[in-house]
């Protein structure tokens, strides 16, 4: 059967001030700081008998613990996970269970909806697995999310390598990017993502920026990258940089193709999209970046929307379903900010 945690263990450990121990601990993330990881002991042996670990993750008022699962997770299948399962609390008590993991499926990503977070992974005396690696991680929060810094690419990889690093870019753009940034992003110069380019990345993370030498591809070189930055919305706003609003996808490609016109936009969600927005992102509903897609766009502009013909493609081809979201000054209008608040609290009922 399965146990209830024990406040009062959990409690000790917060107390105890263990961090990233190896079956359980208090651990905080603050701003700046890498993410980091937690697994089942003898990871990525098998785990033993009769464990009961609990980790409790804080993060800075405002903000989300993120849990992303890396390898494999491979945890004694039941169908109420009864043996041997990893558990995961929305809070740093065990009121409010967000899900029970067991079996060899590697779990999708999971969010807490405040600063704290708690995992509990229990296993039996018998039939023992690999067990799972997590990393934790700050979430975007509501009032930090999609607040980015302009692109940056200061660098060719023509020596050395493509070196976007913090030090590099506080020094050639003064104050345009936050002293410690909540995250970062990276895309090849013509928008590919990094795990399309088959390059072996040096450095990666809020720290110390992005790092890719020529000496670690075999063969060839780096790809051109360019990265940029999320920081707290109150540096975005008084830097000038952009707040992006939600993604919306108000057409289907049937008919003529897709279209996802700012003018239909801004009437179908009045006060939440600005009357004139800087720039525009687009992707295929599943995530592939408009510019990867190799189609054609009648219109693909922050002034018109996105507008994809049929007729415009290849034989044979048909456009994608596509989503946009657009990019407008920091601050949005209190009825933007209002609006786009409601509308995520309605999401979520």
């Amino acid at each position: 059967m399965t146990k209830l945690i024990s406040v009062a263990v959990i409690l000790l450990l917060g107390a105890a001030g263990l961090a990233n121990a190896e079956c359980g601990g208090s651990i905080k993330l603050n701003y700046g700081d890498p993410p980091g990881y937690i697994s089942t002991p003898n990871y990525p042996q098998e785990y033993t008998a009769d464990l009961d670990c609990i980790w409790v993750i804080s993060v800075p008022s405002g903000n989300k613990v993120q849990i992303d699962f890396e390898d494999a997770f491979d945890v004694e299948p039941e169908n109420r996970c009864t043996y041997d399962a990893l558990e995961l609390y929305d809070g740093s008590t065990s009121n409010n269970l967000i899900t029970r993991l067991c079996g060899d499926t590697l779990p999708l990503t999971q969010m807490s909806t405040g600063p704290s977070m708690t995992l509990r992974f229990y296993s039996d005396s018998t039939i023992h697995h690999k067990g799972f690696k997590a990393k934790y991680s700050i979430g975007a929060s509501e009032s930090d999310a999609e607040c980015w810094t302009k692109w940056f690419d200061r660098d060719n990889p023509n020596r050395r390598g493509d070196f976007e690093t913090l030090a590099f870019l506080h020094q050639e753009y003064p104050g345009k990017i936050c002293e410690t940034p909540l995250q970062i992003e990276v895309q090849t110069t013509s928008g590919a993502s990094v795990d399309t380019t088959g390059d072996t990345i040096d450095t990666s993370d809020t720290t110390t920026g992005f790092i890719c030498r020529n000496s670690d591809q075999k063969p060839g070189r780096c790809s051109d990258y360019k990265v940029r930055f999320q920081c707290p919305r109150n540096f975005c706003c008084r830097e000038g940089n952009l707040c992006w609003t939600n993604w919306y996808d108000s057409d289907d490609p049937d008919g003529r193709g897709d279209r996802e016109r700012l003018s239909v936009l801004q009437d179908k969600y009045p006060g939440e999209i600005c009357d004139s927005p800087q720039e525009i992102e687009a992707m295929t509903v599943d995530g592939i970046p408009a510019g990867r897609t190799n189609q054609s766009f009648k219109h693909f502009s922050p002034t018109e929307g996105l507008v994809c013909w049929h007729d415009d493609q290849q034989p044979g081809i048909r456009c994608y379903d596509y989503k946009v979201r657009f990019g407008c000054q920091c601050p949005m209008s209190a009825a933007a900010t209002s609006s786009v608040k409601t509308s995520r609290l309605q999401e979520k009922s």
